[in-house]
This record gives C-alpha cells, structure tokens and sequence, in this order.
C-alpha cells in the first residue's frame, strides 16, 4: 500500500516542465482602453457577442477582454467597498 499512495505523488514532475510556457503581459494602448472603458460605462457585464465584438475592435484576445472585465469590476467593488467604509468614519472623526 504505501507504494501505490508514492506513485500519484511522483507522476506530476514527470512531464510537466516542457509544456510550460510563460505567458506576456498585455500592454494596451489608448485606443483599445478607451474602447473597453466605453463599452465598461455602458454594461459591465457584455454577452458573448459584445466580447466578439471588442475583439474585432481592439484586436485583443477574447481571453484578454474577459480578464481585463473580471478585473475592472474587481477593482470598481473594492473601490466602492473603500469609499463606503470612509464615509462611515468620517462622521465619527468630527465628534
């Protein structure tokens, strides 16, 4: 038994390291952030044929634009999480 319980535990290393490929940032540029900023103000949350689209005007990839919404709507949820917890304090820092 203990040497069926070692063999699961080797087999990942075995052919993992060749397949691994390190991924470039995406750098975008005015235009496409102004296009994704745009379509953001609009609806957060595009279907999959406003992504389509955005593909076709940005020429990013479809990958890109759903990270980059997952992300904005992140960042917007904590900002508007922060901008709550400040307006609660301040009330209680004039007392």
């Amino acid at each position: 038994e203990p040497i069926s319980a070692r063999q699961p535990a080797l087999r990942p290393h075995v052919h993992k390291q060749p397949e691994k490929t390190t991924r470039v940032r995406t750098v975008l540029n005015e235009k496409q952030l102004h296009t994704l900023r745009t379509c953001y103000n609009a609806n957060p949350r595009p279907d999959a044929l406003m992504k389509e689209q955005l593909v076709e005007m940005t020429g990013l990839s479809p990958r890109v634009i759903r990270v980059w919404f997952q992300n904005k709507r992140c960042k917007d949820k904590k900002r508007s999480i922060l901008m709550k917890q400040l307006q609660q304090q301040q009330p209680n820092d004039k007392t």
